[in-house]
């Protein structure tokens, strides 16, 4: 019988790329404390490698890891420094960011990053929440590689997101939903184009892993791999590190930018769910109307300013 290991191998080679003998990447995006973990620890069962440098687990916070490599977090954390601006700043990015960082050498890094990790993984999974925001950077680094670029793209109900960000950071519920609202549109917005993106709902993960996983395989063309995803179910997911639950039309989402929440994440989960496409109108037509929201807020901050 195969190990293990001889398993994933022979796996990742019989899922690449069709055209050729390419390396996948699969780039994981989605607002903070909205299930990327999990999402990523599951993509292992599919075949996806996560690298041999990721951030060590925080009982406080992330009791089962972060499943982040820890070299492009960082260099994350770097652009953001660079940018004068930091995971939750609720202003935009500058018009100009990709090529400030670019100019500033940091595109190298980056490049260079990424081709020592698809060297080692030829199905390498890159996950970072500020990869939302910074994705348009990301994609000028991506374009230097011959490599497959994938989208996995997280979400969970903002009320939940919001209920843990009081309870780790002490964020009150306004600054936590424009993170949510800000995450959510450049996810969808800097993925307008690519063909092959895929939205995952934490919530209906967390009650039917081998289904959500089997939903992603299809999306992808990764098959699940046996045992792997047992592991994942029986020892990585733990519903009581869950701690916030919600309705997706819960009342307390329509108390702060009327219905513009609950609206999106109704529509996203409905993706999730399989029943509307990512580019249908339903979802367009929210994604449109948070986008006039977000503008109108860095316009008011830009006259305070």
């Amino acid at each position: 019988m195969l190990g293990a290991t001889a398993f994933r191998m022979i796996h990742a080679q019989a899922t690449a790329d069709p055209g050729g003998d390419r390396e996948r990447l699969i780039v994981v995006l989605g607002m903070h404390r909205s299930g990327t973990s999990a999402i990523t620890r599951g993509l292992k069962a599919l075949g996806v490698e996560l690298g041999d440098n990721l951030y060590a687990p925080d009982p406080e916070i992330n009791a089962k890891g972060y499943w982040e490599d820890a070299d492009l977090a960082g260099l994350n954390i770097r652009l953001l420094q660079a940018l004068d601006s930091e995971w939750h700043d609720t202003r935009p990015l500058p018009c100009d960011f990709v090529d400030r960082l670019t100019s500033g050498g940091f595109l190298l890094q980056a490049v260079d990053l990424l081709r020592a990790k698809l060297q080692s993984h030829r199905v390498f999974g890159f996950k970072d929440p500020r990869n939302s925001l910074l994705l348009p950077f990301w994609k000028r680094a991506f374009a230097e590689l011959d490599s497959r670029v994938v989208y996995v793209l997280a979400v969970r109900n903002p009320l939940s997101v919001i209920e843990s960000l009081a309870r780790r950071d002490q964020f009150d519920f306004k600054k936590s939903a424009q993170l949510w609202l800000l995450h959510s549109v450049h996810m969808l917005e800097n993925t307008s184009f690519e063909k092959e993106r895929v939205v995952v709902d934490y919530d209906i993960l967390m009650e039917s892993p081998g289904d959500a996983l089997r939903r992603i395989g299809r999306a992808l063309a990764l098959d699940v791999i046996p045992g792997e995803l047992d592991a994942y179910e029986r020892e990585f997911l733990d519903r009581t590190l869950r701690h916030s639950e919600h309705d997706p039309d819960h009342p307390a989402l329509t108390g702060f930018m009327g219905t513009m929440l609950p609206d999106l994440y109704a529509a996203l989960r409905q993706t999730a769910c399989g029943t509307i496409a990512i580019d249908s109108e339903a979802v367009l037509r929210q994604l449109s109307r948070a986008r006039r929201e977000l503008d109108s807020a860095d316009a008011a901050l830009a006259l305070a300013g």
